[in-house]
């Protein structure tokens, strides 16, 4: 069986999402592009901040990721878009890319206050993450499922 996202849209993202769990997967073919530089704002917030301007966060840049920290009712937010600004950090290529992907990141996550990475895509996007993960298109997403009582 052939599985393309236009020709059996269900089966295709549900087989993508599941890694293999509704079907085995023999081949895949890929579309790639070149490496782009990105720029990430992370920020912490209200997690009730996030849900009433949730549209605001995800339309104003071009990929956004929640974590959201129950315990403190704190989401931290990272905001991307393409630039073609130089790394945040510009001593030199190798301690850019270690102080971006450890300092940076680990920063991010104890502060409250912005952080801001610039670095290749690949390293933006592909970090240590021990955690589920789960995305859910835009317009799938009730507000009201959102909310969680304290």
């Amino acid at each position: 069986m052939t599985c393309l996202r236009n020709e059996q849209p269900e089966l295709f993202i549900a087989t993508l999402c599941g890694l293999g769990c509704t079907v085995i997967i023999l081949t895949v073919q890929l579309e790639v592009e070149h490496v782009f530089r990105l720029k990430d704002v992370q920020s912490s917030r209200t997690s009730d901040n996030i849900v009433d301007n949730l549209a605001e966060f995800v339309h104003s840049v071009e990929h956004v990721r929640f974590w959201w920290i129950a315990a403190t009712h704190t989401v931290k937010c990272s905001m991307v878009n393409r630039t073609h600004e130089v790394w945040s950090n510009s001593s030199s290529l190798w301690a850019s890319q270690i102080m971006n992907t450890l300092t940076g990141r680990f920063v991010a996550w104890l502060s409250s206050g912005n952080v801001t990475l610039i670095d290749d895509s690949h390293t933006i996007f592909n970090y240590p993450q021990y955690t589920t993960e789960w995305a859910i298109p835009f317009q799938n997403v009730p507000k009201r499922s959102l909310r969680v009582s304290k």
